[in-house]
């Protein structure tokens, strides 16, 4: 999700959810989490999706399908955040890392979505930055730069080193609301990355036909090339 995007995005959630109430957390039929909040007697659906190809942040229009098998960071939000307050939202580093900050009694916590396309996770922490549950487990290497487990200290992403870009991104609806723009424009994007999914699963087996066809045809094509002039044969066998 561009930063160009995102952060008009935050910006609306920042002043239509604040002090909201979490009602139900859930993961929809196309793995997205969704939080469904209340706040000044409205409902909201907020879509946080890690999806690695698509992932993106926005309010959504309608409270989708569940997960019969629901992710395990679904269950432990369920466990500790429903019936919270959102006590903040915000974009951290200048970047495309968006914070949620909740309260209930006496507990804080953070859930970190850090949208940055193949690396895409979400984080779920406690008030002193402790892992409690994130969506992709990350497996340890030399080469890490950040300890990303469960009962590890969360630890942003390197700062960025350039400033976000201000140039104006094409293709987005000109909507006064910018999460009713980004609903609509990762919905179009998602319905083409469906399209050439099933074009792709289509043309996959078509492919494999004609190349077995190709291959029967050279091979017939080469048998005839072999055979010998079958004339003196047959005037020997009149004979």
């Amino acid at each position: 999700m561009h930063y160009d995007i995102l952060a008009p995005v935050v910006e609306e959630l920042s002043s239509l959810l604040n002090d909201a109430r979490v009602e139900l957390v859930l993961e929809g039929e196309d793995r997205g989490l969704y939080l469904l909040v209340r706040n000044d007697r409205k409902n909201f659906t907020l879509l946080l999706s890690p999806s690695r190809s698509l992932p993106r942040l926005h309010l959504v229009s309608a409270k989708p399908q569940s997960a019969s098998d629901p992710h395990s960071l679904v269950l432990s939000l369920r466990s500790r955040i429903v019936g919270a307050r959102m006590t903040g939202i915000a974009l951290l580093n200048q970047d495309r890392v968006a914070e949620f900050r909740f309260a209930r009694d006496a507990d804080e916590y953070r859930l970190i979505f850090e949208l940055t396309g193949s690396s895409t996770n979400l984080f779920f922490i406690d008030a002193d930055s402790c892992i409690l549950a994130l969506y992709y487990p990350v497996s340890i290497s030399e080469k890490a730069q950040r300890t990303l487990l469960i009962g590890a200290r969360y630890v942003l992403p390197e700062k960025r080193t350039a400033s976000p870009s201000s140039k104006k991104v094409h293709h987005v609806d000109e909507d006064p609301s910018p999460n009713k723009a980004a609903e609509a424009h990762f919905e179009r994007l998602a319905e083409k990355q469906q399209t050439e999914t099933v074009r792709s699963a289509l043309r996959a087996p078509v492919g494999k036909a004609l190349a077995r066809a190709e291959r029967l045809r050279e091979a017939l094509s080469n048998d005839l090339d072999a055979v010998q002039d079958p004339e003196p044969y047959r005037i020997k066998g009149d004979l």
